[in-house]
């Protein structure tokens, strides 16, 4: 921002991307103003876009906090400080659980209710973990994973994208890291069975079922899943 002067605005819209289509960014823009107060500068961000969806309206908001926060610190006492309290694995751990006592009621306020709201939570953080591996697996030095509680989760590469190649691969791995656990769980449920552990054995069941639909369902080429990307 060095050629942004006081009084001033800096304004960016995105207009051509290796990985993403054009389409993507089209109402997006990205706006810095500089406004002299007092002995200092009053720097103010906002970023304007067409949100398909609440998830991404939330990850948005909380990415600005962000990084208004780092900016704020530096501003302060010259240091950036990497990462923060909402990312931090205890902070996501913790907005897992909640989005299983969300999702609780749902399937009933049993334990049986909580045992599928817990599988359902866990369904999605290793959807998510397969595509962290894919980030891993594309030359990423770091991926990261955002859970919000009953809307999903969001992994984060520590790039961007190269090419579209990396998009779809990225992409379909969440769902084909998942279709490993389901056999495995079909089989271990099976045994189960035959073994006169019922309980285990529904749970097992249920954990290969909600894999199952869940990624399959990820998997349908409309606007924000996986399958269309």
């Amino acid at each position: 921002f060095e050629d942004v002067v006081e009084g001033s605005h800096f304004s960016m819209r995105v207009i051509e991307d290796t990985a993403l289509d054009a389409s993507f960014w089209k109402d997006f823009r990205e706006t810095t103003e500089l406004v002299s107060e007092g002995n200092g500068t009053r720097v103010t961000l906002s970023q304007t876009d067409r949100y398909r969806g609440v998830a991404f309206l939330v990850f948005r908001y909380f990415a600005m906090r962000r990084e208004l926060s780092k900016l704020q610190r530096w501003a302060r006492t010259g240091q950036y400080r990497k990462g923060g309290w909402f990312e931090h694995p205890l902070s996501q751990v913790g907005f897992a659980a909640l989005s299983a006592l969300i999702l609780w009621p749902f399937f009933g306020l049993h334990f049986g209710g909580l045992a599928l709201a817990a599988i359902l939570t866990s369904v999605v953080a290793l959807h998510e973990l397969g595509h962290m591996a894919a980030f891993r697996l594309m030359g990423h030095n770091r991926a990261r994973m955002i859970f919000i509680p009953l809307l999903g989760g969001i992994a984060i590469g520590g790039r961007p994208y190269d090419s579209r190649f990396e998009v779809a691969f990225v992409a379909l791995m969440g769902a084909g890291f998942s279709a490993f656990l389901v056999p495995i769980a079909i089989a271990a449920s099976s045994f189960a069975s035959a073994e006169g552990h019922r309980l285990a054995a529904m749970l097992l069941a249920a954990l290969a079922g909600f894999a199952a639909l869940f990624n399959i369902a990820n998997l349908v080429p409309v606007w924000k899943f996986d399958g269309g990307q």
